[in-house]
């Protein structure tokens, strides 16, 4: 096949791989000195070259340039597309705006719906269907907090870098199962929607562990709310090379048609996901700079006949810091805020009667 043929004339660096080694780079990855002198190795996640999925994307950090990657099969070949990242453009605000107002319109509309059926009542007293009413608004609440809360993320995340607000041991593996076992409780979920596996007992990792369950109910809320109807998650834990690589897999089918490198882009990851018609396009962006304050990174995966995934690398901590901060003890685990975190991150997916008192209060 003449790759020549293909990508010489794209304006975006595109490299050709076959069994690990770089076979074809073109005109532009050739013009751009630190695509053209990488191997293959330094330029894709490890942790995704040692098995690489049908398609993935993700983003890279390459002698300080920072690119949105994108590697799909040709043939026998793997081809990745390197695109810089845009700079932050002031413009972009009205999209904060925009997306903000989206995101607010539909929990606004059902908190509006419900208040006009209660006023419709002469009284709540006797009334069958008050409760109804009362969980329908309640739920929009907690979707209006929820939107509120990835507004207070996008600050957070953009004004913080990459320093952490907390660091403390805790144990990662029970972090996950104990998250897993409340989501699958809050959504109602039957055996076998959400499951959970890690190959190893208990793993003590440090970093900020309100930020790590806010990633990990991202990436549920994300593989439930982007799939068909019936589609089984699964959240599993594990290690390689140092790292703690946490995934999230649902068998959905792989990625939705049209989905592109704004995935990874504040507000405008929406576009991908129009059609589904849920969250202001901030899951996966807070995902990823979450993973990047903790040192690690996220990609985004398509493998054939299996689904999606997302991929989540997190530097483990050495021997040597092992439990040290503990005082010898094992990392101590405690849930932050219980059900109501969980509710109202997946607010546009927990049935209805969950808002109910029975449940809320």
């Amino acid at each position: 096949m003449q790759l020549s043929s293909l990508f010489e004339v794209l304006s975006e660096p595109v490299v050709a791989a076959r069994g690990g080694e770089i076979i074809y780079r073109n005109a532009a990855a050739r013009q751009t000195p630190v695509l053209a002198r990488r191997g293959l190795a330094d330029l894709i996640p490890e942790y995704a070259a040692s098995d690489p999925p049908e398609a993935f994307l993700t983003e890279m950090s390459v002698d300080g340039e920072r690119y949105m990657v994108s590697c799909a099969p040709l043939d026998e070949m793997t081809v990745c597309t390197f695109t810089p990242e845009r700079p932050a453009n002031p413009a972009d605000a009205s999209d904060i705006v925009a997306s903000a107002a989206a995101a607010l319109r539909g929990p606004l509309a059902l908190l509006k719906l419900a208040s006009d059926r209660m006023l419709e009542q002469d009284g709540l007293c006797g009334v069958k269907d008050s409760s109804e009413y009362a969980s329908a608004m309640r739920r929009g609440i907690f979707g209006m907090a929820r939107a509120l809360n990835h507004l207070d993320a996008f600050v957070f995340l953009a004004e913080s870098g990459s320093a952490l607000p907390e660091r403390a041991y805790f144990d990662i593996v029970r972090v996950c199962r104990d998250l897993t076992r409340d989501v699958a409780l809050a959504l109602d979920l039957s055996d076998g929607r959400l499951t959970f596996s890690s190959a190893a007992g208990a793993s003590a990792f440090y970093g900020d562990k309100r930020l790590i369950e806010r990633m990990l109910l991202c990436l549920i809320g994300n593989a439930f709310a982007f799939t068909p109807e019936g589609t089984s998650v699964h959240l599993s834990v594990g290690k390689a090379g140092g790292r703690t690589l946490i995934s999230v897999t649902d068998d959905g089918g792989g990625f939705p048609e049209g989905v592109g490198y704004d995935v990874w882009a504040r507000y405008r990851a929406r576009d991908s996901f129009r059609s589904v018609g849920r969250g202001a396009g901030m899951g996966l962006s807070v995902v990823q700079s979450i993973a990047r304050m903790h040192g690690g990174g996220a990609v985004l995966e398509s493998r054939a006949g299996v689904g999606a995934s997302v991929l989540v690398s997190l530097p483990s901590p050495g021997p040597g810091l092992k439990y040290r901060a503990a005082g010898g003890r094992k990392p101590e685990y405690s849930p932050a805020d219980g059900m109501d975190e969980i509710l109202t991150e997946l607010a546009e997916l927990v049935p209805p009667e969950k808002f109910s008192a029975k449940y809320s209060d």
